[in-house]
């Protein structure tokens, strides 16, 4: 973690492991964690507690009120998440104690109650059994029974998904519709005189999603369906260019062959034709891979399912 980060959160009393930190500040349970290559949540500061419907309101006129720069906020079961972006994790820095002091004054007033309190039920955890729990890499305490529930949760909801069709055929088919959409891409930026992920990037994201609204179940293999998908299509995408434009060369010439024949015809006789051919292919496949590889990432992340805390 950043030295000054570091010193700062531990000047608030959290204590610092790798990039993540733990502790309470104002007796509110605090995490911290640092991922300085996510650009798009490179700081995460969640605060939990226990809050009425009522004072959930509140608390979001005040926040909203107090126009914090350079972070989000939003209500998870457990409390509050802040994202937190800056230019530089020294404009963090520095806002710090006044992000602290500001959020953590607009909880106590509002009458979030704090560590002594289940943040999910609001049981008083000096009365009842508790332990502290890791969830999405937060670090919180809850009531026993709360930990009960969710697991049961949990457990009915992996049950039912285990259980559900995995509508390959259909799955299959919305993969093929979404390869549809990054092969148009792929044959005007080729006419453009480009080859770029980008394609690959939209043809896999579209699969993905038609995928799941063709009742394909959202799991390992539908990543490998798409994502093998998009690669054929994408090729068959740079076949079927030449194939069309040895036909129409073909023709132009006056002679009386198939597109097919003509095709087979140039990577015979054409050094070039065949060259530029192969050169294509292999740059579709390298982008293709390189599209394919940013959004199978987040795809095997959007498919994970939850486990037990």
């Amino acid at each position: 973690m950043n030295k000054n980060l570091k010193y700062a959160l531990e000047d608030r009393g959290l204590t610092v492991e790798g990039n993540s930190a733990y502790g309470f500040v104002r007796d509110y349970e605090t995490n911290f964690l640092y991922s300085p290559m996510n650009s798009q949540a490179p700081i995460k500061l969640h605060i939990a507690f226990y809050g009425t419907d009522e004072c959930k309101r509140a608390i979001n006129e005040k926040l909203c009120s107090a126009k914090l720069r350079h972070c989000k906020f939003t209500f998870t079961p457990y409390g509050l998440l802040f994202i937190l972006n800056a230019l530089t994790v020294g404009k963090i820095v520095s806002e710090l104690p006044s992000l602290f002091d500001t959020v953590c004054g607009i909880l106590s007033s509002s009458g979030a109650e704090n560590r002594h309190s289940c943040p999910r039920c609001g049981k008083s955890l000096d009365t009842v059994a508790s332990d502290r729990r890791d969830i999405d890499g937060l670090k919180v305490t809850l009531d026993t029974g709360c930990i009960e529930d969710i697991n049961a949760v949990i457990e009915a909801e992996d049950e039912e998904f285990a259980n559900a069709p995995n509508n390959y055929v259909r799955g299959f088919l919305g993969a093929f519709i979404g390869a549809l959409a990054g092969v148009a891409i792929a044959v005007v930026l080729y006419i453009a005189g480009f080859v770029s992920a980008v394609s690959a990037i939209v043809a896999i994201t579209a699969g993905a999603f038609l995928y799941q609204k063709f009742k394909g179940k959202p799991n390992k293999m539908m990543i490998v369906i798409v994502t093998v998908t998009t690669f054929v299509m994408l090729m068959l995408s740079i076949l079927i260019i030449y194939i069309v434009a040895s036909g129409i060369a073909a023709a132009e010439a006056g002679v009386d062959m198939s597109a097919f024949e003509a095709f087979g015809l140039l990577m015979r006789e054409s050094d070039e034709i065949r060259n530029g051919f192969i050169i294509d292919m292999v740059l579709t496949f390298v982008f293709s891979a390189i599209g394919a590889v940013v959004q199978v990432v987040y795809l095997a992340q959007s498919v994970k399912r939850k486990k037990k805390i």
